[in-house]
C-alpha cells in the first residue's frame, strides 16, 4: 500500500507540472498560428519545437511511471 501512495505522489506531481508544460506548448503553437502567418519558417519551427517538446515529456512521464512501478 505503500507504494501505492508513493506512485500517486511522484507521478501526481509530475504530472501536474506535465500539464503546465504541455498547455505552455499548446499556448505557443496557438500564438504561432496566430500571429506568424507571413513567416512560414518560424511557424513551423515553434510547431515542430513544442510538438517534440509534449512527446518527449510525455515520454518521460511513462518512463517515470514505470521505474516506480518496478521498484
Amino acid at each position: 500500500m505503500d507504494l501505492f501512495f508513493e506512485v500517486i505522489r511522484v507521478t501526481g506531481g509530475f504530472l501536474l507540472c506535465w500539464l503546465v508544460f504541455v498547455m505552455f506548448c499548446a499556448t505557443l503553437i496557438f500564438l504561432s498560428i496566430k500571429h506568424f502567418k507571413e513567416s512560414h519558417i518560424l511557424h513551423s519551427f515553434i510547431i515542430i519545437l513544442a510538438s517534440l517538446s509534449i512527446i518527449i515529456t510525455t515520454y518521460m512521464a511513462l518512463g517515470l511511471f514505470i521505474a516506480i512501478l518496478n521498484k
